[in-house]
């Protein structure tokens, strides 16, 4: 035969009916240099069936870095997209930043040792494609920081 143990534990509280081996969750705070400051993009239309648009989300100050962290894109429907993000310097696409397809939400998160920084006088760029064969209401958002480096 088989003898099973059970174990009791018993666990401190705090008084506010919580464990004191719970974590502390702080909110999360941007902190933001004095030669900073925070930037986003946010760009929504309905783009037609099987249409490609090429549009300059920003184009960098002189003396500014704009430094990417996280780029978005959302659809109405679940259906593929693409997006293609370049760095264009001197009116000629670069740099590709990303180019990745999603169903209704998609998203790029870059972290601290790989953020996208754009030197001032480029431009970010788009080239969003509707795949589908009808239109959609497409979402996109990128966010991070413009920096003055002079």
């Amino acid at each position: 035969m088989t003898e099973v143990r059970r174990s009791t534990y018993s666990v401190k509280t705090t008084g506010v009916g919580r464990p004191d081996y719970s974590p502390a969750v702080a909110a999360s705070k941007l902190i933001v240099d004095t030669l900073q400051s925070t930037y986003r993009f946010v760009y929504s239309d309905i783009f037609d069936a099987s249409e490609l648009q090429i549009f300059t989300m920003y184009t960098v100050p002189a003396g500014y870095k704009l430094n990417i962290g996280a780029i978005t894109g959302s659809c109405d429907g679940s259906v593929i997209q693409r997006m293609i993000f370049w760095i264009v310097v001197g009116g000629v696409p670069s740099l590709l930043i990303d180019d990745f397809r999603y169903d209704v939400f998609g998203d790029m998160i870059f972290g601290p040792e790989s953020a996208v920084e754009v030197e001032g006088g480029n431009d970010v760029e788009l080239w969003m494609y509707n795949l589908d064969t009808i239109p959609h209401v497409i979402t996109l958002n990128v966010e991070g920081f413009l920096e003055r480096v002079s």
